[in-house]
């Protein structure tokens, strides 16, 4: 009988924890098409707790395309519009990059250090 091989890591997980009462989801991993799931699942858990400020942290996400800048943008849409906040830690400089290339850093509240 062989082996069964160790589960494949996922390519994105999203960790939350709470600091002063204030939820932040830590993402690890490569947020793109294929990993947008998690994220958008537990961005829309944590909205219905309808937190005063959310706090995504940016700082172990390995790779981000269009598609992981999209969900951020869409949520701190909807955060802004229910009169709470989305920030963002930053995360390493190639992801900070994506940020200044498509003109939306100034969308976002950045806390804490890259």
């Amino acid at each position: 009988m062989e082996a069964a091989e160790p589960p494949a890591e996922p390519l994105l997980r999203v960790e939350r924890s709470d600091q002063d009462g204030v939820p932040c989801l830590e993402l690890v991993g490569e947020l793109d098409l294929s990993t947008a799931g998690p994220l958008k699942l537990r961005l829309e858990l944590v909205e219905r707790e309808k937190p005063e400020l959310l706090v995504v942290d940016l700082r172990r996400v390995t790779f981000m395309d269009s598609i992981g800048l999209g969900i951020l943008l869409a949520h701190r849409l909807r955060a802004s519009q229910a009169g709470r906040r989305l920030a963002l830690i930053q995360g390493p400089p190639h992801i900070r990059d994506l940020f200044r290339l498509t003109g939306t850093q100034d969308q976002f509240d950045w806390v804490g250090r890259g």
